[in-house]
């Protein structure tokens, strides 16, 4: 419902707001607040909340992006996000995601910036690759070198 929509915009708008305080008020690197979130399973919630945003017809990209964003966010940080990210069952829902978003340049952007944090755990990565990340990657990139598609691939 519209309810439920303004509750998780609010709710990612927080934790937007107080995961990018982090950065401007403690110095470089020590990320406590972003562990914090990742301890009391934020990674988990945050893709519990994808997989429930992107199965709504058609996907609510005022939901999708700072949820992607805040995801690749605390990705970074978290060692262990791939494997949440398969136990989840996410990597096919990102994928499919940024397949159908290949003419939304946003959402496209921020669907890359996950799954490259994915594809940093080995079992990801090979994950992404059986699913068809690389040839997303291809029609990603083709339509921008033209001439060089070749070595592109």
């Amino acid at each position: 419902s519209s309810h439920d929509k303004d509750v998780i915009l609010n709710i990612l708008s927080v934790l937007t707001d107080l995961l990018s305080l982090e950065s401007l008020l403690l110095p470089p690197g020590t990320g406590r607040r972003i562990h914090y979130v990742i301890s009391k399973g934020g990674s988990e919630a945050l893709l519990q909340a994808l997989t429930a945003a992107a199965h709504t017809e058609p996907p609510d990209h005022s939901t999708l992006l700072p949820l992607l964003r805040l995801l690749a966010r605390v990705g970074q940080r978290d060692r262990k996000f791939g494997l949440k990210v398969q136990k989840a069952e996410a990597t096919d829902i990102i994928l499919s995601l940024a397949r159908r978003s290949l003419g939304h340049h946003l959402l496209l952007t921020h669907c890359l910036w996950v799954l490259r944090v994915c594809a940093s755990n080995v079992t990801s990565g090979t994950t992404l690759g059986v699913n068809g990340a690389m040839e997303l990657l291809f029609k990603v990139i083709t339509p921008y070198s033209k001439r060089h598609v070749r070595t592109v691939r």
